[in-house]
């Protein structure tokens, strides 16, 4: 006999896609059941629109990135200059981070909610979030510095 999956998945207005439009959580992708927005390869996120009969997703769409941002703009210097810092960002170890995080005696944050190693700069101090001066200088942080003349990927 064959078992055939429940399909508890219904939309979540919590959870939407870039036009507005309500992920529908759970669903399968694979065998693995998902509850929230899946990354696809460090580029975008997306979800489940619409479902199959086994659960499976129909139809997707990329995840509105998160709009939390401090009052004042926090921006980047000297890597990827001028940018916007995004809070919160995901770290290289898929932590989540409200505040600009210590590397190599500066502290750095993510131009973009999902980590990617060029999507990054250092902190302009006098306008980021306050960074807990307790944390020591650690090697958490872009594992792979960008030129600084490089242009960041679009």
């Amino acid at each position: 006999t064959t078992t055939v999956k429940a399909c508890s998945g219904t939309p979540d207005n919590s959870t939407v896609t870039e036009d507005g439009t309500p992920c529908v959580l759970p669903f399968y992708n694979g065998k693995d059941e998902v509850s929230s927005c899946l990354d696809y390869q460090g580029k975008y996120l997306w979800c489940a629109t619409s479902l199959k009969p086994d659960c499976s997703y129909d139809k997707w769409a990329k995840c509105k990135e998160p709009t939390s941002k401090p009052e004042v703009k926090c921006l980047t210097e000297e890597v990827n200059s001028g940018k916007e810092c995004v809070f919160p960002f995901l770290s290289e170890k898929g932590k989540e981070s409200m505040e600009c995080l210590a590397y190599k005696g500066k502290y750095w944050c993510g131009i973009q909610y999902q980590y990617h190693n060029k999507k990054w700069g250092y902190c302009t101090q006098a306008l980021c979030p306050p960074t807990k001066v307790e944390v020591p200088v650690t090697t958490q942080g872009p594992t792979e510095l960008p030129a600084t003349s490089q242009e960041p990927e679009t």
